[in-house]
């Protein structure tokens, strides 16, 4: 195989992203973090693309990629790795130098690292004109993308101290707010109970009772559930702010039958 991609989205921005590199390299096989098990195989080249939550990585994509590398004894086949992440703003924080650590434990150096600004995942009040805005800007990021990986450039993460002190310092934070994120969503009379949100939470943080959705304390912070439910009967408390899917990147992935 010559390549493939490791994705994680949460509301379709970084699979739009994942989309458009892997078309350009004339393939489909893009991997949903959750798809991954024992039957993967190494490709020459492989990408890993994903959103940043509070400037790091989502905490689980690493325990994932632990558990399937682990597993793997020979990474002579992969010539090539590029992290490709999505984030609120320019800067992917801390995440590409923690990425790039993780993949050393298994030998595996990244090849080049870059981020595409999207809008953000938990904080959605702009108007349809600045979306589209950013959407063109990320468009143009992602083409240069794309020729980089092409060329197989290089580009590797820059140091940033002040950057691995908030990360750091913020870690133990990140880790109970996103487990936690979920405790405070209420469900309201629309729910028709179509079981939706069950299926498409990646975190299996959801059980459904008497045909409503409850939610535990496993979540990823990721706003799937908000987001696609149909009948906008999944809120945030004291939260206004609208619901958000990438228009064009979108893809309903189902965990759970």
């Amino acid at each position: 195989m010559r390549d493939s991609i490791i994705c994680f989205s949460g509301t379709g921005n970084s699979y739009y992203v994942a989309k458009k590199i892997a078309k350009s390299q004339n393939h489909n096989s893009i991997i949903m973090v959750n798809e991954l098990d024992d039957k993967f195989e190494l490709p020459e080249r492989l990408g890993f693309i994903f959103p940043v939550y509070v400037k790091r990585e989502p905490i689980f994509i690493e325990n994932k990629i632990r558990e399937v590398f682990s597993k793997i004894k020979d990474f002579t086949n992969l010539k090539y790795v590029y992290l490709v992440t999505t984030a609120g703003s320019k800067s992917p924080g801390w995440t590409h130098i923690r990425f790039e650590k993780i993949l050393k434990d298994y030998g595996v150096a990244t090849s080049y690292s870059n981020n595409v600004a999207m809008p953000n995942n938990l904080i959605h009040l702009k108007t349809d004109e600045e979306y589209q805005q950013i959407y063109n800007k990320a468009n143009n990021t992602i083409d240069l993308i794309i020729n980089d990986i092409k060329e197989e450039k290089f580009k590797f993460p820059k140091f940033k101290l002040f950057t691995r002190s908030f990360t750091n310092i913020t870690y133990l934070f990140i880790k109970y707010y996103t487990r936690h994120f979920s405790e405070d969503f209420i469900v309201s009379d629309k729910c028709n109970s179509c079981n939706l949100c069950y299926t498409c939470c990646p975190s299996n943080n959801i059980t459904m009772e008497n045909g409503k959705p409850i939610f535990h304390d496993n979540c990823y912070a990721c706003s799937a559930c908000i987001n696609n439910c149909p009948q906008d009967a999944i809120l945030k408390k004291n939260n206004k702010t609208k619901k958000y899917k990438n228009p064009k990147g979108y893809y309903y992935h189902k965990y759970r039958s």
